[in-house]
């Protein structure tokens, strides 16, 4: 492949599901588990979190993360699903996930803590230990970055297909076999209006070099999306349903061991097994000033997302605010494979020396 790596996915349809024990993705996230669909990420947790299981008296979440996080939290504020926003901190050390004890010291019976996996990751075994203690506390898996962390932990799962998969649209929420004991039934909600064009993922699989049409109109779309009622397209649905997760995960867990070896160990975020039994969302770095390295490599045709140039309110955590800016997360889902991640490994060096001689301050790592 010589074309540009990363950015958003195209629709992926998927070889049709058949013997040899494959499983799709929708098979793989919902198990039989109650679900709903919405438009979007946020509009899960907004719309259907609070509604089955709220209301909360406070909502737990970090500050470490990105705007629409912040938008779901502050809409089920409004909408009476909590009565008050908090943020927790991180813990100091080791991959990123709630810290516990602060959690342990602070929670009161019902209140809700939104538990988000970092970059695929699932959350520590701290957390988890501590969510099994407080049976008195909601606990939300924000798993919009995540393909599959592992087996559920909390009361509601969250997922948000399109940063991962080659989906138009959607967001969903999961109740748990611990949350469903408690929750209230949710209405399904209706389909929206038909769109007046084709969506911009599909317009991308009808023409991947037409990127002067597809392009401006997913940054359209990205900036237009909010909360909202509406169900996700039957596109994406039926696309879910064929999805191939075994494949999928194969192919992320299979770049993530080609690319890492290939990066300067002092600029991994957090260390990380060759051959993790979570799925990866991407390869994170921490860099002294993550966008400008991110426009650099995007001259070399490597698209790496910011994690988060404009992150929500860190509240008490000095290491959220010490990553505003700071994250980059290298490409490696499932449309690549080794060669790409050489190519991406490239680009980072090459990158890296120029942002050194024309003195941008994107050379040197930053101290975790």
């Amino acid at each position: 492949m010589t074309g540009a790596i990363g950015g958003f996915l195209p629709l992926d349809p998927g070889p049709p599901l058949g013997a040899g024990g494959r499983e799709s993705v929708a098979r793989r996230w919902f198990r039989g588990l109650p679900h709903h669909g919405y438009r979007n990420g946020r509009s899960a947790l907004a719309l259907g979190v609070g509604k089955a299981l709220g209301p909360f008296g406070t909502l737990w979440m970090t500050g470490f993360a990105c705007q629409a996080l912040a938008e779901a939290a502050g809409a089920m504020l409004r909408l009476g699903h909590a009565r008050r926003l908090a943020a927790y901190p991180l813990a100091p050390e080791g991959p990123l996930s709630p810290d516990p004890r602060f959690l342990a010291a602070h929670l009161a019976p019902g209140d809700a803590v939104l538990a988000v996996s970092y970059f695929g990751r699932p959350s520590s075994a701290a957390l988890r230990r501590l969510a099994g203690l407080r049976q008195d506390v909601t606990w939300i898996e924000d798993r919009a970055g995540a393909l599959w962390p592992g087996p559920a932990w909390g009361d509601a799962l969250l997922y948000s297909p399109r940063k991962l998969l080659g989906v138009p649209d959607g967001g969903y929420l999961v109740i748990t076999p611990r949350g469903a004991a408690r929750a209230r039934p949710l209405a399904e909600q209706q389909p929206g209006p038909s769109p007046t064009e084709s969506p911009p993922a599909l317009r991308r699989f009808e023409d991947e070099s037409g990127n002067a049409a597809w392009f401006p109109a997913y940054r359209a779309e990205e900036a237009g999306m909010a909360v909202a009622p509406g169900a996700p397209s039957r596109l994406t649905a039926a696309l879910l349903d064929r999805q191939d997760f075994h494949a999928i995960a194969a192919a992320r867990r299979a770049n993530h061991a080609a690319l890492r070896p290939l990066v300067p160990p002092d600029l991994l975020l957090e260390p990380a097994s060759d051959r993790p039994a979570w799925v990866p969302q991407g390869l994170p770095l921490q860099v002294p000033d993550a966008s400008a390295l991110s426009a650099r490599m995007a001259e070399a045709g490597v698209f790496c997302p910011v994690m988060w140039p404009d992150p929500a309110d860190p509240g008490p955590c000095a290491r959220s605010r010490a990553l505003a800016n700071r994250v980059l997360l290298l490409p490696l889902d499932q449309r690549y494979g080794a060669e790409e991640m050489r190519r991406v490994a490239s680009a980072l060096a090459a990158s890296i020396r120029g942002a050194a001689v024309s003195g941008t301050g994107s050379a040197a790592p930053l101290a975790a």
